[in-house]
């Protein structure tokens, strides 16, 4: 929407300095805003109103907030399907609804596999694009969806389920492997797939993600090693157990007086997931005139063309209030992201080990990626800006127009020129600053990164604890008794985020 508005004495705040017009170029403004700015509105219903909704979230109204969700995503169509289909797994999953939880990842997962790799390899696209305004996501994303419908099996108990799902996961993590960056890859995903094998007597598939780890997550290979003393003794293979003797004592195997023993065929799994602190989520930048360079070039380019030359001072005090078009992710919650201690019986037994940061990935994805973001897209961005500023002349005309048609009317009345132009000035600043906003849309009920901790137990009765290391931090279950029998799969999913659920950073 334009700043001020169209009355008597209508005004314009630009550049800090309120522009008197006179009603009859209102009027004109009002005529010629239709024409200039369209539906081009670049402010979304996401960008309005979905803090709205993230309060509700973090003020633990779950209800009210998949109400809310559901409710935005019926009012903007398509266009964001997929982001708030997303938001809305996250939020019945967190309530506990699984089947809602299902419904709203499977739509995901089917919009998400009818958006080609091509597309979400193209960092730009998140940011510009002329012809299509659909949120599509990151192939990324696209992964941690699957996981959620896994995390919605393993909560039911149903691994023969999550197993299949796992499969569908691989194929994706796969094509990322030979087509994307490492770093995009998820070892909480792959990890989890190995241990559910594990769990089913499925050797080989726990073998080839244990490979996979190996490769694209050497830093961890002491716990991959553990796991493959596992695989070793469940198989009964000598040849493998002669290999990973070493390892096997580091595997974290306990008895229900808390003390170490050595692992054995058959003996119960637990497995701890926590979601830890809060995702990061796009912001903007600031205005052009705090990217200087950026702003120095459009200079440059603007200054080249004659057609927008005589308005170069009103531009340049047009850019500088403009948005930077292209936002960055920015971290809201580094205090509740950090590993949680395992007790059980009062006994500290493992920590959890955040082995997949959400975080990190968008910011190295997209912050480290605004060079080539600025170079691939300057071009684009340069023809907008000069199209925005013609309408200043355009303007004018219109005002020409207008004058002739009240002559051939005989109405004395007229429309200065020069005030027209001024108009379509301001009208050329209001769409500058729509165009150039940040499109801000991303997950933002994701967790800072996910962790892990795996321990094996002898058949008894513990009381576990998730105690966090750090001061003012909650956790969803501070404890849960659990009564284990051998070849049991225990599998507890847990939140941890600063006790100041409503600090996150607003975009603006």
């Amino acid at each position: 929407m334009l700043p001020g508005k169209i009355c008597s004495k209508t005004y314009f705040k630009q550049g800090g300095v309120l522009k008197f017009v006179t009603p009859s170029v209102a009027l004109l403004i009002a005529s010629f805003i239709f024409i200039v700015l369209g539906a081009s509105c670049a402010t979304t219903t996401y960008d309005r109103e979905f803090y709205k909704v993230e309060d509700l979230y973090y003020a633990g109204k779950y209800e009210e907030a998949a109400g809310a969700v559901r409710e935005l995503a019926r009012s903007t169509g398509s266009r964001e399907l997929l982001l708030y289909s997303m938001e809305a797994g996250i939020v019945f999953h967190t309530m506990g609804d699984y089947d809602a939880s299902d419904r709203a990842f499977q739509q995901a997962w089917d919009i998400s596999q009818s958006i080609s790799r091509s597309k979400l390899e193209d960092v730009a696209s998140f940011w510009l694009n002329e012809t299509e305004r659909k949120f599509i996501g990151q192939n990324f994303e696209r992964v941690l969806i699957g996981y959620y419908r896994v995390l919605n099996q393993l909560a039911r108990g149903n691994r023969e389920n999550a197993k299949v799902l796992f499969r569908q996961i691989d194929a994706e993590l796969r094509d990322m492997k030979y087509y994307d960056d490492f770093y995009k890859q998820n070892a909480v995903v792959r990890y989890l797939d190995a241990l559910v094998s594990l769990s089913l007597g499925d050797y080989n598939d726990t073998r080839a993600q244990l490979k996979n780890l190996s490769t694209l997550f050497p830093s961890w290979q002491k716990e991959w090693d553990r796991l493959s003393a596992v695989l070793a003794v469940e198989e009964n293979n000598a040849d493998d157990q002669a290999a990973t003797a070493g390892a096997l004592d580091d595997v974290l195997a306990f008895n229900e007086k808390g003390e170490r023993v050595t692992y054995r065929p058959g003996m119960a799994q637990l497995v701890i997931l926590n979601s830890a602190g809060k995702s990061a989520v796009k912001t903007s930048r600031g205005t052009l005139a705090q990217t200087p360079e950026l702003m120095r070039s459009f200079q440059v380019s603007l200054e080249a063309n004659r057609r927008v030359r005589r308005s170069m001072g009103q531009i340049e005090n047009i850019l500088s209030n403009a948005e930077n078009p292209i936002p960055e992710y920015s971290r809201r919650d580094p205090a509740g992201s950090h590993p949680l201690v395992l007790a059980a019986n009062g006994v500290p037994l493992s920590k959890t080990m955040p082995l997949f940061s959400y975080s990190e990935t968008v910011l190295r994805h997209f912050n480290g990626n605004y060079p080539a973001m600025v170079d691939r897209n300057f071009d684009a961005l340069q023809k907008k800006l000069v199209g925005i500023f013609l309408s200043g002349e355009a303007s004018a005309s219109f005002a020409v127009a207008l004058n002739s048609l009240a002559e051939s009317q005989g109405n004395t009345s007229r429309v200065n020129i020069d005030d027209a132009r001024s108009a379509g000035t301001v009208i050329a600043a209001a769409s500058a600053y729509q165009k150039f906003a940040p499109d801000i849309r991303c997950w933002r009920f994701l967790p800072d990164n996910y962790q892990i901790s795996v321990v094996y137990l002898e058949s008894g009765n513990y009381e576990l604890e998730f105690v966090p290391q750090k001061k003012d931090v909650l956790v969803s279950s501070g404890s849960r008794k659990i009564t284990v029998r051998d070849g049991d799969f225990h599998f507890i999913s847990l939140q941890s985020m600063s006790k100041d659920r409503r600090v996150y950073t607003l975009a603006k």
